[in-house]
């Protein structure tokens, strides 16, 4: 199975965007605890969520699309664990 490339840029763009915030978030709290990691995962979502609803309703030559929220939480989860994994001091 192939994923289309505008998943795979969905994916790659919201791990990005994690990994930007846990990077930011952890440096302002100085912490590792669970609930800072599940506040980036949750933001990312309702960001990817809420953009997905502005195609919607707001612009006619754009639809909302549930695979695209799929690619989006993915890329937020993945990018938070890097960081978890690899990046966090």
């Amino acid at each position: 199975m192939v994923l289309p490339i505008d998943k795979i840029a969905h994916f790659g763009l919201y791990f990005v965007l994690a990994v930007l915030l846990a990077k930011g978030l952890g440096d302002i709290f100085r912490e590792t605890k669970f609930k800072i990691w599940a506040l980036i995962i949750i933001i990312c979502a309702v960001y990817g969520v809420a953009l997905e609803s502005i195609q919607y309703y707001f612009l006619s030559d754009r639809s909302f699309e549930i695979p695209d929220i799929i690619a989006n939480i993915s890329g937020s989860i993945a990018g938070t664990v890097f960081v978890y994994l690899f990046l966090k001091k």
